[in-house]
């Protein structure tokens, strides 16, 4: 192994190609992370009472995938969230974002995307088969804590 300036050394497994000094893994990893530090606040849809992952039990009135352009997207926006989603990871529900008409609601994958898409997704086949999704309704759908006004 060499070493000095101008010297890298170059150490691949057997599942990795190099290409532009970086492995494709490495290029993965980092195109997520660009991803993530694009997308603003982190979604944890992590449920606090299972530990399981929380999925919408059913799609949201305005879900981004029924018929219509309900969210009134721009052209391409649609096609570009699921590409930057297919295949690793998961769409979450535009009602239960913590920047959004619900922030204390708590995040959940979109229920839309997952029945559409999630034998394509990597995330929610292995949610699926290791028995970790955990059914919550959309925001609209929760009765009123005792005291409270309805969420609208």
């Amino acid at each position: 192994m060499g070493s000095g300036p101008g010297h890298t050394d170059i150490v691949m497994d057997t599942n990795s190609r190099e290409v532009d000094g970086m492995t494709e893994h490495q290029k993965r990893i980092e195109r997520s992370r660009a991803r993530t530090r694009d997308r603003g606040p982190v979604q944890d849809i992590t449920d606090p009472d299972t530990g399981g992952s929380r999925i919408l039990s059913r799609p949201c009135d305005t879900c981004v995938l029924r018929a219509g352009n309900l969210m009134h997207l721009d052209p391409g926006r649609l096609a570009a969230l699921l590409a930057d989603a297919l295949p690793d990871s998961y769409v979450v529900c535009h009602e239960t974002l913590t920047y959004g008409d619900f922030p204390d609601y708590g995040p959940a994958i979109c229920r839309g995307f997952a029945d559409r898409f999630g034998d394509k997704s990597w995330a929610i086949t292995l949610l699926r088969r290791c028995g970790r999704l955990v059914e919550v309704p959309p925001p609209n759908d929760c009765p009123p804590v005792h005291g409270e006004e309805p969420l609208r």
